[in-house]
């Protein structure tokens, strides 16, 4: 049973690395927005009305250094190595800003 059991977890690891699973970051407030460790984008800014959040998140999964997308409600994104540092603005032109860390973990040894 403990084997088949680590057999399980490895395949489920193995599912959710291959599909790019994201977390919403749980946000303290409005508009949250990472200020530490930005990564540079091939889109530059990526925004506005640049791509949905599976671009942005692809874009990501694409990028090896990437670990957090701070994706906007007018489709914008960003991309960042930690997101340690959030701050949240009181007014962002009516634009919700959303963090995801992407997904990670490790197989049972």
């Amino acid at each position: 049973p403990f084997a088949m059991m680590r057999l399980v977890l490895a395949v489920l690891l193995l599912i959710t690395e291959a599909s790019g699973a994201y977390v919403l970051v749980p946000q303290e407030g409005p508009h949250p927005e990472c200020v530490s460790d930005a990564i540079s984008a091939p889109c530059g800014y990526c925004g506005p009305n640049w791509g949905d959040l599976s671009q942005c998140q692809q874009m990501c999964d694409d990028t090896p250094t990437c670990r957090y997308i701070q994706f906007y409600s007018d489709n914008g994104c960003r991309m960042y190595r930690e997101c340690g540092d959030i701050i949240y603005r009181d007014n962002a032109n009516g634009i919700n800003t959303y963090i995801y860390e992407k997904a990670t973990c490790t197989a049972p040894t």
